[in-house]
């Protein structure tokens, strides 16, 4: 269940990721596909957590939405994100049984293995018959990569993507033995 808050009031500090579970591979936006969700379970556990112990009820009960926990079927009695904080922060006290503190884990299991984006370049290109240079006259890219968390890494990723693209085509040479095998797989093969 997403947290469904504008993400004004919620900073993420990402700091030294040993203590992230492992994936399998680093691959574009990876972090967001794997890291999103987890830390959507685990502020969503926590957040139910400390709402129950404050709303007297249970954690089973509690909605979460619009930046706010409530109590399911009773509106009145909601906290918003930056109450509970505070709650836990400033009036410990109030806390029945429950640790001053606002860590908390949870499990996260990807309900579809890979994900994967989807997208089509095209380039234009002109080549000079005399020499072979080639001039790129326009790009185009299109793709689909679901939602958008953070534009700028998104237009990154791309533009990262246009310039391997070009330069494999353009710059590199791969050379394969007779079994088809990559010869030229690393820069030090180049050497």
């Amino acid at each position: 269940m997403p947290l469904n808050t504008p993400t004004g009031p919620i900073w993420l500090c990402q700091v030294e990721g040993s203590w992230l579970a492992p994936t399998r591979f680093t691959s574009a936006l990876a972090p967001s596909v794997t890291g999103g969700p987890r830390l959507n379970t685990v502020c969503s556990a926590l957040i139910r957590r400390v709402a129950a112990n404050l709303l007297e009820a249970s954690p089973a009960d509690i909605e979460i939405g619009g930046g706010a926990a409530a109590v399911r079927g009773s509106p009145d009695r909601r906290l918003t994100f930056r109450e509970l904080a505070r709650a836990v922060h400033f009036r410990s006290n109030e806390l029945k049984g429950e640790e001053p503190s606002l860590e908390a884990t949870a499990h996260f299991s990807n309900p579809v293995p890979w994900t994967f984006t989807n997208g089509a370049h095209l380039a234009v290109v002109q080549i000079d018959v005399e020499t072979g240079a080639v001039r790129v006259l326009r790009y185009v890219a299109v793709d689909d990569c679901g939602r958008v968390v953070n534009p700028a890494l998104v237009e990154g990723q791309v533009a990262g993507g246009i310039a391997q693209g070009l330069g494999a085509a353009l710059c590199e040479r791969c050379v394969y033995d007779e079994a088809g095998q990559l010869l030229t797989a690393t820069l030090m093969d180049y050497a």
